[in-house]
């Protein structure tokens, strides 16, 4: 069977504008429990019954390392148990609940098999799952600008469109106008933001090996934001256009400028008084300045 893109080969989170593929700080994995709707693990962290950690492993959310040694089972046994009470205590109120798969394999959808394997025996069963679930994976995972590895493997293809690497996706789809209107307002506020920021005279971008600077910094900056090309372009060429009107605009006033004080300054006429280059320059930028 072909596998799903593996977690292990997709790229660093800083890139996504909503929440990381990882993270254990309670901040994170709290927010990734609202996210997904699980309230009533939320509300068993609360009361004490089991931690944050627990509450997002039993979302499928994270998976917790393998104890490859002996070990004390006692904690693994009491979250075990906590989770059953928890379990029994709550009536299924969502399609999470309700879509027929686990938490393991709901993540499996979104994020592509683990180190251990596929939860799926094949890639019939695995197909079976995304047509059962899909709709829960999409409205979770479905947003900003990326989609499931599951999506990416089956439902891509049918557009014509192919997996561009976990960098690429954003500028990839909205190229392709594969996303919502939404993810759309939301990237190209997210894109002008960070095209802006570059235009700083003194911008400069670390890499890790290097500290770039000028045009090498911009397009190292707009390739780490995934800014479309086009919009790149654009944008640019808005700036250059403004730099052009705001010369024009200059050199208009100067002249204004230069005029005025020529018709009302007798020190000024050539006809009447012999002025130096050095005056009327003052002159003139004296004007300009009031403009």
């Amino acid at each position: 069977m072909r596998h799903l893109e593996t977690r292990n080969n997709l790229a660093s989170p800083r890139n996504n504008l909503g929440f990381p593929v990882g993270g254990t700080s309670i901040k994170y994995l709290t927010s990734r429990l609202q996210a997904v709707g699980r309230q009533d693990l939320l509300a068993a962290v609360a009361r004490g019954e089991i931690t944050t950690y627990t509450a997002a492993e039993a979302a499928g959310l994270i998976q917790r390392p393998q104890n490859k040694g002996g070990g004390n089972p006692g904690p693994t046994k009491r979250r075990a148990y906590a989770l059953r009470r928890l379990s029994a205590a709550t009536t299924p109120s969502s399609d999470i609940d309700t879509c027929g798969l686990t938490y393991g394999e709901l993540q499996e959808l979104w994020l592509g098999c683990g180190d251990n394997g596929s939860l799926f025996s094949g890639e019939e069963e695995l197909r079976a799952a995304w047509i059962r679930a899909r709709g829960v994976v999409m409205r979770i995972w479905a947003n900003n600008g990326r989609r499931p590895q599951a999506w990416w493997y089956f439902d891509a293809p049918d557009l014509g469109l192919t997996w561009p690497g976990y960098d690429r996706q954003q500028s990839y789809l909205y190229e392709h106008n594969a996303l919502s209107e939404s993810e759309r307002v939301e990237l190209e506020r997210f894109w002008r933001r960070e095209f802006e920021q570059a235009q700083a005279a003194d911008f400069t971008m670390n890499t890790g090996a290097e500290v770039l600077h000028g045009v090498r910094a911009r397009r190292a900056h707009y390739a780490w934001a995934d800014i479309p090309s086009a919009l790149i372009e654009a944008w640019a060429n808005g700036r250059r256009r403004r730099g052009r009107r705001l010369s024009t605009a200059d050199s208009t006033a100067r002249s204004t400028a230069w005029s005025t004080a020529s018709s009302t300054d007798p020190s000024t006429n050539p006809s009447t008084s012999e002025s130096t280059s050095e005056s009327t320059g003052a002159l003139v930028e004296e004007a300009a300045a009031t403009k």
